[in-house]
Protein backbone atom coordinates (compact mmCIF):
# COMPACT_ATOMS: atom_id res chain seq x y z
CA UNK A 1 0.00 0.00 0.00
CA UNK A 2 2.75 2.39 0.65
CA UNK A 3 4.80 1.73 -2.30
CA UNK A 4 1.37 2.14 -3.99
CA UNK A 5 1.10 6.07 -2.61
CA UNK A 6 4.61 6.65 -3.27
CA UNK A 7 3.84 5.86 -6.91
CA UNK A 8 0.99 7.86 -6.73
CA UNK A 9 2.81 10.62 -5.43
CA UNK A 10 5.76 10.53 -7.65
CA UNK A 11 3.23 10.60 -10.92
CA UNK A 12 1.40 13.49 -9.10
CA UNK A 13 4.68 15.48 -8.78
CA UNK A 14 5.95 14.86 -12.33
CA UNK A 15 2.14 15.94 -13.47
CA UNK A 16 2.49 18.97 -11.72
CA UNK A 17 5.78 19.81 -13.52
CA UNK A 18 4.96 18.41 -16.83
CA UNK A 19 1.65 19.84 -17.43
CA UNK A 20 1.90 23.83 -17.31
CA UNK A 21 4.89 23.30 -20.10
CA UNK A 22 2.42 20.88 -21.91
CA UNK A 23 -0.20 23.77 -21.64
CA UNK A 24 2.10 26.58 -22.64
CA UNK A 25 3.23 24.70 -25.90
CA UNK A 26 -0.68 23.82 -26.67
CA UNK A 27 -1.38 27.66 -26.70
CA UNK A 28 1.75 29.15 -28.08
CA UNK A 29 1.32 26.46 -30.84
CA UNK A 30 -2.60 27.36 -30.87
CA UNK A 31 -1.32 31.02 -31.66
CA UNK A 32 1.02 29.93 -34.54
CA UNK A 33 -2.14 28.46 -36.07
CA UNK A 34 -4.44 31.13 -35.46
CA UNK A 35 -1.68 33.92 -36.54
CA UNK A 36 -1.13 32.35 -39.50
CA UNK A 37 -4.61 32.18 -40.36
CA UNK A 38 -4.96 35.79 -39.59
CA UNK A 39 -2.12 36.64 -41.45
CA UNK A 40 -3.34 34.71 -44.63
CA UNK A 41 -6.85 36.33 -44.48
CA UNK A 42 -5.87 39.74 -44.64
CA UNK A 43 -2.91 38.96 -47.27
CA UNK A 44 -5.62 37.30 -49.74
CA UNK A 45 -8.05 40.63 -49.09
CA UNK A 46 -5.48 43.02 -49.59
CA UNK A 47 -4.62 41.38 -52.77
CA UNK A 48 -8.31 41.03 -54.06
CA UNK A 49 -8.85 44.44 -53.07
CA UNK A 50 -6.13 45.61 -55.22
CA UNK A 51 -7.28 43.55 -58.32
CA UNK A 52 -11.00 45.17 -57.78
CA UNK A 53 -9.13 48.43 -58.30
CA UNK A 54 -7.35 47.65 -60.90
CA UNK A 55 -4.08 49.70 -60.04
CA UNK A 56 -2.03 49.52 -57.22
CA UNK A 57 -3.19 51.85 -54.27
CA UNK A 58 -0.63 54.53 -52.80
CA UNK A 59 -1.62 52.74 -49.26
CA UNK A 60 1.69 51.78 -48.26
CA UNK A 61 5.11 51.72 -47.03
CA UNK A 62 7.75 51.98 -49.97
CA UNK A 63 10.59 52.12 -47.31
CA UNK A 64 10.70 51.91 -43.54
CA UNK A 65 10.98 55.48 -43.09
CA UNK A 66 8.25 56.76 -45.21
CA UNK A 67 4.80 56.05 -46.58
CA UNK A 68 2.61 56.98 -49.51
CA UNK A 69 -0.64 56.96 -48.21
CA UNK A 70 -2.59 59.00 -50.90
CA UNK A 71 -5.18 56.43 -51.80
CA UNK A 72 -5.64 55.09 -48.28
CA UNK A 73 -9.78 56.00 -48.09
CA UNK A 74 -10.57 54.70 -51.17
CA UNK A 75 -8.67 51.67 -50.77
CA UNK A 76 -10.48 50.82 -47.22
CA UNK A 77 -13.74 51.32 -48.66
CA UNK A 78 -12.84 48.67 -51.61
CA UNK A 79 -11.14 46.47 -48.94
CA UNK A 80 -13.80 46.33 -46.62
CA UNK A 81 -16.03 44.36 -49.11
CA UNK A 82 -13.41 41.42 -49.00
CA UNK A 83 -13.45 41.17 -45.33
CA UNK A 84 -16.55 38.84 -43.28
CA UNK A 85 -16.80 41.94 -40.96
CA UNK A 86 -19.43 41.29 -38.14
CA UNK A 87 -18.95 45.06 -36.10
CA UNK A 88 -17.21 48.18 -36.59
CA UNK A 89 -16.21 50.47 -34.21
CA UNK A 90 -15.61 54.44 -35.55
CA UNK A 91 -13.89 55.16 -32.80
CA UNK A 92 -14.78 54.46 -28.55
CA UNK A 93 -14.08 50.63 -29.66
CA UNK A 94 -13.18 49.72 -25.77
CA UNK A 95 -16.54 51.72 -25.18
CA UNK A 96 -18.73 49.78 -27.84
CA UNK A 97 -16.91 46.42 -27.27
CA UNK A 98 -15.57 45.93 -30.20
CA UNK A 99 -11.72 45.30 -28.24
CA UNK A 100 -10.78 44.30 -25.30
CA UNK A 101 -8.48 46.16 -22.50
CA UNK A 102 -5.37 46.29 -24.27
CA UNK A 103 -2.60 48.36 -23.17
CA UNK A 104 -1.29 51.32 -24.85
CA UNK A 105 2.25 51.56 -26.66
CA UNK A 106 3.27 53.89 -23.93
CA UNK A 107 2.55 51.07 -20.90
CA UNK A 108 4.23 48.47 -22.67
CA UNK A 109 7.59 50.85 -22.77
CA UNK A 110 7.10 50.88 -19.40
CA UNK A 111 6.89 47.26 -19.10
CA UNK A 112 9.86 46.71 -21.00
CA UNK A 113 12.35 49.51 -19.66
CA UNK A 114 11.47 49.25 -15.94
CA UNK A 115 11.65 52.69 -13.86
CA UNK A 116 10.76 54.59 -17.18
CA UNK A 117 8.25 57.26 -16.09
CA UNK A 118 5.04 58.11 -17.63
CA UNK A 119 6.60 61.52 -19.26
CA UNK A 120 9.46 59.78 -20.43
CA UNK A 121 7.35 56.77 -21.95
CA UNK A 122 4.87 59.41 -23.95
CA UNK A 123 7.57 60.84 -25.48
CA UNK A 124 8.83 57.36 -26.29
CA UNK A 125 5.69 56.76 -28.31
CA UNK A 126 5.94 60.59 -29.97
CA UNK A 127 6.30 59.00 -33.44
CA UNK A 128 3.97 55.96 -33.07
CA UNK A 129 0.64 58.53 -31.40
CA UNK A 130 -2.17 56.28 -32.68
CA UNK A 131 -0.66 52.92 -30.79
CA UNK A 132 -1.32 55.21 -27.15
CA UNK A 133 -4.16 53.65 -24.83
CA UNK A 134 -6.48 56.71 -25.68
CA UNK A 135 -6.28 56.56 -29.62
CA UNK A 136 -6.50 52.75 -28.83
CA UNK A 137 -9.88 53.11 -27.08
CA UNK A 138 -11.48 55.98 -28.40
CA UNK A 139 -10.33 57.30 -31.46
CA UNK A 140 -9.56 54.46 -33.81
CA UNK A 141 -11.33 52.61 -36.17
CA UNK A 142 -11.80 48.62 -35.33
CA UNK A 143 -13.09 45.67 -37.58
CA UNK A 144 -14.18 42.61 -35.80
CA UNK A 145 -14.19 39.37 -38.58
CA UNK A 146 -16.50 36.57 -38.35
CA UNK A 147 -13.92 34.65 -36.89
CA UNK A 148 -13.30 36.83 -34.46
CA UNK A 149 -9.73 38.21 -35.57
CA UNK A 150 -9.69 42.02 -34.49
CA UNK A 151 -8.25 44.52 -36.73
CA UNK A 152 -7.57 47.99 -35.43
CA UNK A 153 -6.82 50.81 -37.75
CA UNK A 154 -3.97 52.96 -37.23
CA UNK A 155 -5.62 56.42 -37.47
CA UNK A 156 -6.59 57.49 -41.12
CA UNK A 157 -3.41 55.74 -42.75
CA UNK A 158 -4.97 52.11 -42.85
CA UNK A 159 -4.70 50.06 -44.68
CA UNK A 160 -1.20 51.16 -44.62
CA UNK A 161 -0.66 50.34 -40.85
CA UNK A 162 -3.08 48.19 -38.90
CA UNK A 163 -2.61 45.77 -36.15
CA UNK A 164 -4.54 42.59 -35.78
CA UNK A 165 -5.67 40.69 -32.91
CA UNK A 166 -5.29 37.05 -33.72
CA UNK A 167 -7.52 35.54 -31.50
CA UNK A 168 -10.38 38.21 -30.90
CA UNK A 169 -11.03 39.05 -27.20
CA UNK A 170 -9.73 35.61 -26.05
CA UNK A 171 -6.82 36.32 -23.81
CA UNK A 172 -3.82 36.73 -23.06
CA UNK A 173 -4.10 40.12 -25.42
CA UNK A 174 -0.90 41.12 -25.35
CA UNK A 175 1.21 42.40 -27.89
CA UNK A 176 3.59 40.52 -29.26
CA UNK A 177 1.78 37.33 -28.05
CA UNK A 178 -1.94 37.39 -29.81
CA UNK A 179 -1.29 41.10 -31.03
CA UNK A 180 0.54 41.88 -34.13
CA UNK A 181 1.60 45.22 -35.89
CA UNK A 182 1.62 44.90 -39.58
CA UNK A 183 2.34 47.40 -42.74
CA UNK A 184 0.79 47.17 -46.24
CA UNK A 185 4.41 47.37 -48.28
CA UNK A 186 5.02 47.88 -51.93
CA UNK A 187 7.24 44.98 -53.48
CA UNK A 188 8.79 43.56 -56.34
CA UNK A 189 6.84 44.30 -59.50
CA UNK A 190 4.92 46.91 -57.37
CA UNK A 191 2.85 44.38 -56.10
CA UNK A 192 1.11 44.99 -52.97
CA UNK A 193 2.27 42.44 -49.72
CA UNK A 194 1.56 42.61 -46.05
CA UNK A 195 4.70 42.27 -43.33
CA UNK A 196 5.92 43.80 -40.04
CA UNK A 197 4.52 47.44 -39.42
CA UNK A 198 6.55 50.06 -37.77
CA UNK A 199 5.41 51.08 -34.56
CA UNK A 200 6.02 47.85 -33.53
CA UNK A 201 4.93 46.97 -29.95
CA UNK A 202 6.09 43.62 -28.34
CA UNK A 203 5.39 43.22 -24.54
CA UNK A 204 7.78 41.16 -22.21
CA UNK A 205 8.31 37.79 -23.62
CA UNK A 206 6.61 38.12 -26.83
CA UNK A 207 7.80 38.07 -30.71
CA UNK A 208 7.56 40.75 -33.35
CA UNK A 209 5.65 40.34 -36.30
CA UNK A 210 8.67 39.37 -38.20
CA UNK A 211 9.73 36.95 -35.96
CA UNK A 212 6.12 35.43 -35.59
CA UNK A 213 6.15 35.31 -39.66
CA UNK A 214 9.36 32.93 -39.33
CA UNK A 215 7.90 30.49 -36.68
CA UNK A 216 4.97 30.19 -38.17
CA UNK A 217 6.89 29.06 -41.24
CA UNK A 218 9.15 26.61 -40.16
Amino acid sequence: MAEVLITLGFIGVVAALVMPALISNYRKSLLKNQFKKAHSTVSQAWKQAEADLEFVPECHYPTAASGVQTDCALYRDTLEKRLNIVKKCNGNALRDKCIPDYLGLESVKQNVNPGLSDEDAMAATVGCVSWRKNAIDNNNKVWVLADGTIIMHYSTIFPALFALDVNGKKPPNKWGHDIFVFSTWNGPNDSIYIAQGVCQIVDIGGLTTSEMIMEVNK
